[in-house]
């Protein structure tokens, strides 16, 4: 979306075309897995998808040729491939604990809020410096890759977005490549021969795979 809207493309409509409560906390999954599948299917229905040669795994939802189309889609992935983020946490977390937690973070946000709205009144010269350095910090950290995926060669500005990361399927569809892909046979060396299997992501050899 960023490329076509550099490239001068303009969003001309925006609509809503389903919403649903959040619903008690023991039903975020399940409400997760359905608005992802919405996501997609909505996505494919009205064809918002790039590449109009394929059916993304979902053939015969959208009922009119994509020749009529007066717009082009920018959707490059079906959302079906993106997993459903958090998922594992929250399937083994109780209610209980998942609403302790919700409490706690927001606890902790609204007394942020607050600390930071008293030194913007008191002191704004001491609240621009304190988010410039804040803002400064985190460019820093980004161009020494302190919180990088060396996989997928992103490098990110603070330890939480490297870990939502991780977790997306297609990091862990290319970690899953790159682990294929480095395991390679030693062929010369005594030393080696013991250790026959090399790891060339950790840098080590190894007596098995």
């Amino acid at each position: 979306m960023e490329v076509a809207l550099a490239e001068g493309f303009k969003i001309t409509h925006k609509g809503l075309l389903a919403s649903s409560s959040l619903g008690p906390l023991g039903d975020v999954l399940p409400l997760r897995s359905l608005h992802l599948v919405m996501e997609a299917a909505f996505a494919i229905l009205f064809w918002a998808m790039a590449d109009r040669n394929k059916d993304y795994g979902m053939p015969n939802i959208c009922r009119w040729s994509l020749d009529t189309f007066e717009y082009h889609g920018l959707c490059g992935n079906s959302a079906l491939t993106e997993g459903i983020r958090g998922g594992a946490k929250i399937h083994s977390a109780s209610a209980d604990d998942m609403a302790k937690r919700k409490t706690s973070r927001e606890k902790r946000r609204v007394q942020k809020i607050a600390k930071y709205g008293v030194i913007k009144t008191l002191d704004p010269r001491a609240y621009r410096a304190a988010r410039n350095l804040a803002a400064a910090k985190r460019r820093h950290d980004i161009d020494m890759g302190k919180h990088a995926c060396k996989i997928c060669d992103f490098s990110f500005d603070r330890p939480s977005r490297l870990k939502s990361h991780n977790s997306t399927q297609r990091h862990i569809d290319k970690l899953e490549i790159e682990k294929t892909s480095h395991w390679t046979r030693s062929r010369t060396g005594a030393a080696k021969a013991a250790k026959p299997y090399r790891c060339e992501l950790c840098n080590t050899n190894l007596t098995a795979q």
